[in-house]
């Protein structure tokens, strides 16, 4: 969904995008659907134990694009990047899955954690309680509060 206003920051933008595709959102997949399949969702990985570890623990990212640089990385193939941090030692990996401003994409959260053992971290602009049920009935660990 495209965002409709444009005045006000950045983030404002994003805010009522978020809103808007959510709103759109929540009337094709009712959250009663996703609180179903939270129960089959798979367990979480520890991301305390992840990032207890004795050593350098590193939450790294993937991140394909932002709205101050554009596209980031032309070729982002986030399975063979969570596998290649996995290899250099990331304690966690964080998905950006916001779709408009930054390119994400749930399927990059859920291939990326299926390719990898580290806990994956959903990072996204949360405006609603939806999201963090959605969050979870799609194999996130956890997901991370960007905007309320």
């Amino acid at each position: 969904m495209a965002a409709e206003i444009k005045s006000g920051t950045v983030l404002d933008r994003i805010v009522e995008a978020r809103r808007a595709a959510i709103a759109h959102r929540k009337k094709s997949v009712p959250e009663t659907v996703l609180r179903f399949g939270v129960k089959q969702s798979l367990p979480v990985r520890d991301f305390g134990a992840a990032l207890g570890r004795d050593s350098l623990n590193v939450i790294a990212e993937l991140k394909k694009a932002s709205p101050s640089r554009g596209l980031i990385r032309a070729d982002f193939d986030p399975v063979a990047l969570a596998k290649s941090l996995e290899i250099v030692g990331a304690a966690a990996i964080s998905v950006l899955t916001e779709e408009e401003f930054f390119q994400g994409e749930l399927k990059h959260m859920r291939d990326a954690r299926a390719a990898i053992g580290l806990p994956l971290l959903r990072k996204e602009v949360i405006v609603d309680a939806w999201q963090g049920w959605a969050a979870r009935a799609t194999n996130a660990d956890y997901f991370l509060l960007v905007v309320g």
